[in-house]
């Protein structure tokens, strides 16, 4: 799928038109789409304190401001892909929905290990033998292939896991949400000021 960017978004949706369903002050109903396909179609829903974006590249929920039009609006398409997601709305915080917007990211995780593996095998300076064993010891770390694995291998390192970092990245159809609404707040500013 690759990585959600401006440019990879804007040709995503280059044939894309703005249907305006509802637009009442802060009650607001958009559907953005192809008219030839229903692919990576979305709707974008507002009333007071809260905009939901839904369709076909998956559906969240943000309030922060009356108007929520205002917090997302950037002619450039400009992302807070981390503040944003403090506005989500699922449970009692938005850690809660850490799970809907975030993934563990394997890539992450192993680029850690190589350096990790190198420090190690810098402290142990010119011993052959420590030197072979810290290869053995990261083998099965280097070879995992999702989280669970990865932290059960760093864990039989005598790692402690404590001080690892974030290995979690921002999932690819929330970037591309984020993006999305920031398009059709665009699309629909442009239909008011050619009407």
């Amino acid at each position: 799928m690759g990585k959600v960017t401006k440019e990879s978004f804007l040709s995503n949706v280059a044939e894309h038109k703005l249907e305006v369903l509802l637009d009442n002050g802060l009650y607001r109903h958009l559907k953005v789409r192809n008219p030839k396909t229903s692919n990576q179609w979305y709707q974008i829903t507002t009333w007071p304190d809260y905009l939901c974006i839904s369709g076909d590249m998956g559906c969240f929920t943000f309030s922060r401001i009356e108007d929520m039009f205002q917090f997302f609006r950037d002619k450039d398409l400009g992302v807070c892909l981390q503040y944003y997601a403090e506005k989500l709305q699922a449970g009692m915080h938005y850690r809660d929905a850490e799970g809907i917007f975030k993934e563990f990211s394997i890539d992450e995780a192993k680029k850690y290990a190589r350096e990790l593996k190198r420090e190690r095998i810098t402290e142990a300076g010119r011993d052959k033998d420590a030197i072979r064993k810290i290869h053995e010891d990261f083998e099965n770390l280097l070879k995992a292939e999702e989280e669970h694995e990865f932290y059960r291998e760093l864990q039989d390192l005598d790692y402690d896991l404590c001080d690892l970092p974030d290995f979690y990245e921002f999932k690819y159809y929330y970037i591309w949400c984020c993006y999305a609404i920031a398009h059709a707040i665009n699309l629909y500013d442009q239909s008011k000021q050619s009407n």
